[in-house]
């Protein structure tokens, strides 16, 4: 598709962790060493952690050490997922829909927005960032705001991935409405249901407060 930042990815469902490990992931000295730093540095946030630990080398050893950290997670994880409304069918989402908008996208490696999209973009979907501070980022162009992208990426975006306050999701919500956009997906700890019903009643489907990363992953990986 014409003006679509593409970058080279693997094919999905495979893993590609020289493409979406940070740097200072991959100049660690040894399995063990990767893991420490990883859990040191991504505690607390359940899907970041999730996507380096599973990247950092895709043995039994990581994926058993994955495993154990995310089913860790609080005992009300998964209430506070479902805490609004109805969920559609997450998994044919992901398989009908390929190009992803990322609204609020970060440049840093560390950062959700930016280790989830590195591995959308790894298992063979299209990320567009949006950002206004940036013109660049994962070298992908970035733009300003979904209303303000090129004619012919505007009408190719499907799921519209927020990482916003909640407070400021209902906007974003708006251009997606007017863009043509078919999904509206909220990172997790982001709900807000007054925009969530306005997108519902404008005939997208809603996702709040999960992570398309770990779907993705507990889905298809």
């Amino acid at each position: 598709m014409t003006g679509i930042n593409k970058i080279e990815r693997g094919k999905k469902g495979s893993h590609s962790s020289q493409k979406i490990v940070p740097d200072h992931y991959r100049k660690t000295e040894g399995e063990a060493s990767a893991s420490k730093i990883a859990e040191k540095e991504l505690a607390g946030n359940p899907c970041i952690f999730y996507t380096h630990t599973l990247f950092l080398n895709p043995t039994r050893t990581i994926l058993l050490f994955k495993r154990e950290h995310i089913l860790s997670l609080p005992d009300n994880h998964n209430t506070e997922m479902e805490n609004s409304m109805e969920s559609p069918d997450i998994r044919r989402i992901l398989e009908q829909y390929h190009t992803i908008a990322v609204v609020g996208i970060s440049p840093k490696p560390e950062r959700p927005s930016n280790a989830v999209s590195r591995h959308m973009l790894a298992e063979g979907y299209t990320i567009v960032p949006i950002n206004p501070g940036h013109q660049e980022i994962l070298g992908l162009t970035s733009y300003p705001s979904l209303t303000l992208l090129p004619p012919e990426v505007k009408e190719s975006i499907e799921i519209v991935n927020i990482f916003r306050k909640p407070a400021d999701v209902e906007p974003v919500v708006d251009e997606a409405i007017a863009i043509g956009a078919k999904v509206i997906w909220t990172q997790l700890g982001i709900i807000n249901d007054t925009a969530a019903k306005k997108a519902r009643q404008a005939g997208l489907q809603v996702i709040q407060n999960r992570c398309i990363s770990v779907e993705h992953q507990r889905l298809f990986l």
